[in-house]
C-alpha cells in the first residue's frame, strides 16, 4: 500500500482502503452524494441541490396529509406505526433477512394468539415471492397484472396514475416539504375519484389502500430525511496510523422507498383477491417487508447504527449491492 505521502499529491479523489476515498485538504468525502463536496463550518453541511454550507438545525418537516374520503387512509398510518417500529427494533450490524422482517411485521400487525391472521400473511407473502410478483417494478407489475386479467383496465389506469405521480413528482428529489404536499394533493384528487368507478368493492380497496400507502409513505420516509439532521463527520480509521473523515448520513431514495411500499401492499392482498378471502393486512406486512429491506439496503454499507439508538457505525452489507465505498465489512465504533 502506498504510504501517506502518495495521497497527498493533488488529485480528487484519490482511493484508499477500504474504498473510502481522500478528497484534498478542503474537501470531504460525502457518503451520501458519493463525490468529493467542501468542508463546512462546525454545525453546517454541504447542501449539494443549493450548491452551499447550510445549518444543521434546519431541518423540513413532513405532516402527513389525510384523506377523509379514503375509508381505507387508516392503512397509510398502520403503515407508518409498523415501519417506525420496527426500524427501532433492527441493527444495520447485524440486519434481518426478509423473512425475519415479515415475522416483525407479523408481531406488529396481528393481534397475539391469532394464528389465523398470522399464518394468511404467510400465505400472501409466499404467493408472491411463489409468482414472480415481488422480482418486479411497480409499473412491470401493475401491467403484468393487467395483462393477466386480474385487475380491470380502470384499476389499472389508477395505478398507474399513482406511480407516474411517484415517478414525475417525487422523481430522483430529495424528500422536500413542498413537493411532499404536491404529490399527495394530486393522490388525493385521484383518491376522491374511485368511489364513481364501476369497480368490485375489493378493487376499490386496493387502489384506495394504495394510494394511502403512498402518502403516508412519503411523510414518513421524508421526516426520516430530516430527522438526521443533515450530516455528520465520523473518522475512519484506514490503517493503524491513517484516519480520514467522511460524512455520514441517512441515505434516502425518497421514490424507490414509495414505490416499494406501494408495491408490497399490492403484493400482499393479491392472494386474498382471487382467493375470495381479501383482507388488507398482508398488504401492510408486505409493504414493511419491501420498504425496510430496501432502507437496509441503502444504509448499512456506511451509516450509523446511532441513528437506530445504537452504539456504533455499521460498514457492513445487506446484499451484494455495490456502492463503490465502504464494501468491506467493516466497523469503526462511534467516536
Amino acid at each position: 500500500m502506498p504510504g501517506i505521502s502518495e495521497y497527498m499529491k493533488p488529485k480528487n479523489p484519490v482511493a484508499v482502503q477500504p474504498y473510502v476515498y481522500y478528497c484534498g485538504l478542503d474537501s470531504v468525502w460525502d457518503a451520501n452524494l458519493h463525490h468529493c463536496v467542501p468542508k463546512c463550518p462546525t454545525g453546517y453541511h454541504w447542501d449539494d441541490g443549493q450548491q452551499k454550507c447550510v445549518s444543521n438545525t434546519a431541518k423540513d418537516t413532513f405532516v402527513v396529509i389525510t384523506n377523509t374520503n379514503n375509508p381505507d387512509d387508516y392503512i397509510g398510518f398502520e403503515h407508518n406505526e409498523d415501519v417506525n417500529q420496527i426500524l427501532g427494533e433492527i441493527s444495520l450490524s447485524n440486519p434481518p433477512s426478509d423473512t425475519e422482517l415479515l415475522e416483525l411485521a407479523i408481531q406488529q400487525i396481528v393481534s397475539p394468539g391469532d394464528s389465523t391472521d398470522a399464518n394468511n400473511i404467510r400465505k400472501d407473502y409466499s404467493y408472491a415471492k411463489n409468482n414472480g410478483y415481488d422480482q418486479l417494478d411497480l409499473d412491470s407489475l401493475i401491467n403484468l397484472l393487467y395483462l393477466q386479467g386480474k385487475i380491470s383496465y380502470s384499476a389499472k389506469t389508477y395505478f398507474s396514475d399513482l406511480s407516474n405521480l411517484i415517478n414525475n413528482v417525487i422523481g430522483t428529489n430529495d424528500p422536500q416539504s413542498q413537493i411532499y404536499y404536491a404529490f399527495a394533493n394530486q393522490a388525493i384528487v385521484y383518491e376522491n375519484q374511485i368511489s364513481q368507478l364501476n369497480l368490485s368493492a375489493s378493487e376499490k380497496d386496493m387502489l384506495w389502500g394504495a394510494f394511502s400507502v403512498a402518502r403516508y409513505s412519503a411523510a414518513y420516509w421524508g421526516n426520516v430525511f430530516a430527522s438526521d439532521g443533515g450530516s455528520s463527520f465520523k473518522s475512519v480509521s484506514v490503517n493503524n496510523n491513517f484516519y480520514l473523515p467522511i460524512l455520514l448520513r441517512i441515505h434516502i431514495n425518497w421514490g424507490k422507498l414509495i414505490s416499494k411500499d406501494v408495491k408490497g401492499f399490492i403484493t400482499g392482498i393479491l392472494r386474498g383477491l382471487f382467493s375470495g378471502s381479501f383482507d388488507l393486512l398482508g398488504g401492510i406486512a408486505n409493504g414493511v417487508v419491501e420498504s425496510v429491506g430496501e432502507f437496509i439496503d441503502e444504509n448499512s454499507a456506511g451509516v450509523a447504527d446511532v441513528f437506530l439508538n445504537k452504539a456504533r457505525l455499521s460498514f457492513c452489507m445487506r446484499s451484494k449491492k455495490s456502492y463503490g465505498i465502504l464494501l468491506s465489512c467493516y466497523e469503526s465504533y462511534v467516536r
